[in-house]
């Protein structure tokens, strides 16, 4: 059971890292759950390739932003159903622990929540890079999350 913090010591904002993948569906429905426990606010950031944006510029197909916001938008609207969580879907592009940690940093986030491994060339690693990367490079509390029913080794 979660209990309130101290008004110094409260999440106010909480961050979520997701890539689409089933790793990252898991650790936003544990955002959903800590941000309603706590009251605190909830933005989900994904993260683009720089290279894909920039050769859907080539192609003309420039809207790709948009089409990345509105899959966001129902990603997280499918994952979270009924959770009455308050949610801020944002995207980036870049590298995506770096670009996480930046954002974290800039809107100064209490805390990062991310998937234990996603879609990532890292896919074979228990921990995967994305994570590690945060981890790394955040000085406030970052929660991994494994898939649901996932034991350890």
């Amino acid at each position: 059971m979660l209990r309130r913090r101290s008004s110094h010591n409260r999440l106010r904002f909480l961050l979520c890292g997701v890539d689409f993948s089933r790793h990252s569906r898991a650790a936003l429905r544990c955002a959903a759950a800590l941000a309603s426990a706590t009251g605190a606010r909830l933005t989900v950031l994904f993260v683009d390739d720089p290279l894909l944006v920039a050769a859907a510029a080539r192609q003309g197909r420039g809207n790709g932003g948009r089409k990345t916001r509105a899959a966001l938008a129902r990603f997280v609207a499918t994952a979270l159903k009924a959770s009455g969580a308050r949610v801020e879907c944002v995207t980036a592009v870049g590298e995506p622990g770096p670009e996480i940690a930046r954002f974290a940093r800039r809107q100064k986030a209490d805390m990062v929540v991310v998937g234990t491994r996603g879609v990532g060339e890292a896919r074979a690693l228990l921990f995967g890079s994305t994570a590690n990367s945060v981890v790394r490079h955040v000085r406030i509390p970052v929660v991994v999350v494994p898939l649901p029913g996932r034991t350890g080794r």
